[in-house]
Formats: C-alpha cells, structure tokens, sequence
C-alpha cells in the first residue's frame, strides 16, 4: 500500500470521505419515501418508479470494483474528483428530469460516479491512517454512513412535501462541494503508488451484462408476461453470461473477483448474511416507505417519521455489534442478528393486513437493531479466514456481494408487488428467504469435532 504524506490533515481525509459514503448511502434511502410523489407527477408506474432505485443500484453494483483497480492506473485525486462530478451531474440532472425516461438515465449517470467514488472512500481511508489506528478510523467512516442513512427518509419527506421531490437530488449538490473543498485542502497523493495494469476485461462485461439481463427479466416478468420471448432470453441470457463471468474469473491469474475465496465455509456464510442484510434492507426502506403511505394514507414527512424507529438506532447498534463481535466472535451474532430480523420481517407481513403503524414500530427496532449485525461481524469473519495478502481481495469481494443484495433484492420485490399487489406478500418472501440464509449458514458454520 502506497504511504501517506503526515504533513496533511488525515482527519481532514477522514472527514472527506465519510461524508462520500453518506451521500452515496443517502442516495439509497432517501428516495423511498419519494417515490409515490415522483410516480404521480411524472406518470410512471410502480414498477418503472422501483427503477429509479435499481438503475443507481445496478451500475453501482456492476462497476464499483473496477473503480479501485483504476485507481493504481489514473491516480486516487484524479478519479475521485471525476467521480464526483459525475455523480453530481447524474444528481442535477435527476432533479431536472421532465420525464420517467429521464430521470431512470440520469439515476444510471449517477450510480456510475457513486460507483467510482465509493470504493475509493476506504481504500483513502486505510492509506492515511497507521495498521493501530484504523479500527477507529473506519468505525467513525462508518458512523458518517449510519447517520445519513438515518436521515434519509426524514429528509425525503420534509423535501418532498414542502419544496418538491426533486430537492432530494438537488441536496447533493452543497454536499459535494464541502466534500471537494475538504479533500483539496487535506488530501495528497501518495509519490509511491504503484501503478497496476487490469488485465481482467472479460470477467467484469460479463458480470454487467448477467446482473443486468437477468434483474431485467425479473422485474419485468410480471408486466411482460413471464413466457414472454422477451422476458425468456434475459433471463437465460443473464444466466449465461452469469456463467460465463464465474468461468473467466476461475481462469484469470490475477481476477477483478477472485472466487477461489469461496473456498473458506466461513466466506460462504457471511457472503450470504451481507446479500441477506442489504435485500432485507431495500425492502424496509422502498416498500415500508411506500406502505406507510399507500396502505396507512401517512403523509411524505409522517412516512419518513415512521421509519425513525427503524433508522435512528443504527448509528449506534453499528458500535454494539462490533463489540458482540470481538466478544463472542462471529458466528453467534451475525446467526442472532439475521434471526431476530428476519422475525421481525414475518411480524411486518403478518401484522401489516391490521393497518396499524404502532403494531409495526417493535419490528423497525429490530430491524435497525440488528442490521449492523449482517455487516459488521461477517467482514469480521471474512477478513480473519484469508492470508493478510488477501485483505483487500476480500474486502472487495464483501462490498460486491452486500450491493449484489440491493439490486436482485429489489428486482425480486418489485415483481412480487407488481404480480400479487401485496406488501405483506413481500415482507413474508423476504423472511422466508432469510430462514434459509439462516439454515444455511448455521449449517455451514456449525462446530465440527
């Protein structure tokens, strides 16, 4: 790793880019409760207002592990820069947009430089902070995250209601500038970065087209009809090309995704807990968000209210779940974590028929109680079953499958909504799939003698 000039500021780096991820996590939840208002102004169906989301996941999930790798070949100050003027103009376009067709192509825009940005932020964050000291580092990077995470449903609705959906791109804007303003006055480049070419080309177009082919023909199966010509070659198309991209990596000397790491069973377990923890998590934050105001008549603002119970803990449980972690190890608090959420998911589907937000507040506690719990003790897991060498391997690896959940996981729950028009149908699929992902990585990880 290149070393890190201490005449600068470190914090100042710190500060930089924690409050980069808060706007790229922000961009995630904060268009949930808007998503009603934008459907009716701008005429779109449910199911292209659920693209809006998955256009910003999608690109972010398909490039962001490249963008590390490019960072060895143009410079860290250079991308990230480009990065976020990128996302920026991705985020003044949205507010623009005239039309449903729009506002998807300019959510793509953005996720592209979320995409460059974001990984970016930890590897900047590793480099200017000594082995001892980023433990710290990173869990206040990480607060940064939980905060905006927090406010973004609230500040989705208070946008939305007394100004315009719009403003909730717009906002990103004064962030980006007191993101630069901080950066440029602590950041240096490091005078002894290596500089490493990515060979890897095929592995990642195959990744993308897989990822996209097939969350096409699972969010539009419902609309197209699921024998549908069109809808039968994404599908197997996407599956193809899954297959192809997992060939490419096998053989690669030197892979973007080194899928060789899913030989340790304790990778396996905590890749399914983080792609368990972040479906789990777009299906709060889109379908509560829009249960609150379809089903319970909840205004912008008292929906983002609502989901306070939900969101304001999580800055907080992020520190005990840590502490679980180091205490007891892995295993019993990611399994107790995803356990507990995926009890309070069936509650939600059970309990939402009622129409009673108060019946519902008991399960966004623990959603928000235990969230931190698919993230923080499975990287934990993950980072102590490889060689030192592979840290920054498998650091890549977790990122990719945690935002692979976010994006199958809303193409899945949308085309439940769009076939069965449900919202407890969603939250019951998603516990259920959770007890699976619980079966399984109790089993996989389960004591031998």
């Amino acid at each position: 790793m290149a070393t890190y000039d201490p005449t600068k500021n470190r914090w100042g780096v710190l500060a930089a880019m924690g409050l980069t991820l808060g706007v790229v996590v922000l961009d995630e939840t904060i268009v949930g409760v808007a998503l009603p208002s934008m459907e009716r102004d701008l005429g779109m169906s449910t199911l292209s207002g659920h693209w809006v989301v998955n256009a910003y996941l999608l690109v972010l999930t398909g490039l962001a592990a490249v963008a590390g790798k490019a960072a060895d070949l143009v410079g860290y100050r250079r991308l990230f820069v480009a990065g976020l003027a990128i996302f920026s103009t991705g985020s003044l376009l949205c507010g623009f947009a005239p039309n449903a067709a729009v506002l998807i192509i300019a959510r793509v825009v953005q996720g592209f430089g979320a995409a460059i940005v974001f990984p970016l932020t930890v590897a900047m964050v590793a480099m200017v902070f000594p082995p001892e000291k980023r433990g710290l580092a990173l869990g206040i990077y990480t607060t940064f995250g939980g905060v905006f995470m927090t406010l973004g449903p609230l500040l989705g609705g208070i946008f939305t209601q007394t100004l315009s959906w719009r403003w909730i791109f717009w906002v990103n804007l004064p962030v980006v500038l007191a993101i630069l303003a901080i950066f440029f006055a602590n950041w240096r480049e490091p005078a002894d970065r290596v500089r490493t070419a990515l060979r890897d080309y095929s592995g990642p177009i195959a990744f993308v087209a897989g990822l996209v082919l097939l969350t096409l023909g699972v969010m539009q199966g419902a609309e197209w009809g699921w024998a549908s010509p069109t809808i039968l070659c994404c599908l197997t198309g996407g599956v193809v090309a899954l297959a192809i991209f997992i060939r490419t990596e096998l053989r690669q000397k030197t892979p973007l995704f080194d899928l060789r790491l899913f030989r340790f069973g304790a990778v396996q377990a905590a890749s399914l807990i983080i792609f368990m923890g972040q479906f789990n998590k777009i299906t709060i934050v889109i379908f509560v968000a829009a249960y609150l105001q379809r089903g319970l008549g909840m205004d912008p603002i008292m929906a983002g209210v609502g989901l306070l119970p939900g969101m304001a803990i999580l800055p907080f449980s992020s520190f005990l779940a840590g502490w679980c972690a180091d205490r007891f190890g892995s295993r019993i608090p990611m399994l107790a974590g995803l356990g507990i959420s995926l009890l309070g998911l069936f509650a939600i589907g059970l309990l939402a028929p009622l129409k009673s937000y108060a019946l519902l507040v008991p399960s966004l506690v623990a959603f928000g109680l235990t969230l931190p719990f698919h993230y923080v003790p499975t990287r934990r897991s993950m980072v102590n079953a490889v060689a030192p060498d592979q840290q920054g391997e498998i650091s890549g690896l977790s990122m990719t499958v945690q935002l692979l959940g976010g994006s199958l996981g809303l193409a899945i729950t949308s085309a439940i909504l769009v076939a069965t028009g449900s919202f407890a149908t969603i939250f019951i699929t998603c516990a259920s799939l959770s007890l699976l992902v619980w079966i399984l990585a109790w089993w996989i990880t389960r004591p031998t003698t």
